[in-house]
């Protein structure tokens, strides 16, 4: 059998599978020089060390999986879906009361569950939500509430994290 050749990474992944009747994947992204951010269908998140990397994903390969390019892959959570399902987790997850916190963190993993889709088109469809005043963002003023995945998931506002959201009347 023919081995099949890794290309070197050179930025966002997504690796994809079918696994009994059902389509399973795995995302890899950069977080820093030093880190890589990993999701993946199920909601988890993780990062690992840029070195250990490389082993990781032969590890997929040899798995099955297959490697398509972000950029290449036919991003289904865009615009308005991505938006509604962001607007629809978060109304469940704060039962529909305008001022309840939602944390980002748990509205990126169930919306994550719904609709699969890359952290940038998260942030800029919540950011979209933000400027037409659907949703209020908002930074977690207790650090010490604050986990890693707090910060790790925070959408930036400006120069600020932002790690809350508050639904907005409609």
């Amino acid at each position: 059998m023919a081995r099949r050749k890794l290309a070197p990474w050179s930025g966002p992944e997504r690796w994809e599978k079918m696994l009994g009747g059902e389509m399973i994947w795995v995302e890899i992204l950069p977080l820093d020089e030093n880190r890589r951010a990993f999701r993946n269908d199920l909601g988890d998140r993780w990062t690992e060390d840029a070195s250990e990397l490389e082993a990781h994903r032969k590890r997929l390969l040899a798995d099955g999986s297959m490697c398509v390019k972000l950029g290449e892959t036919i991003r289904r959570a865009v615009g308005k879906e991505l938006g509604q399902e962001i607007l629809n987790a978060a109304y469940e997850l704060g039962r529909g009361k305008t001022g309840a916190p939602i944390a980002i963190t748990k509205l990126r993993s169930r919306v994550g569950r719904v609709l699969p889709h890359h952290r940038s088109d998260f942030d800029e469809s919540i950011l979209a939500l933000f400027q037409a005043r659907r949703l209020v963002l908002a930074r977690q003023d207790n650090n010490a509430a604050l986990t890693k995945d707090d910060q790790d998931d925070a959408v930036w506002l400006g120069e600020f994290p932002r790690h809350l959201v508050y639904l907005v009347e409609s």
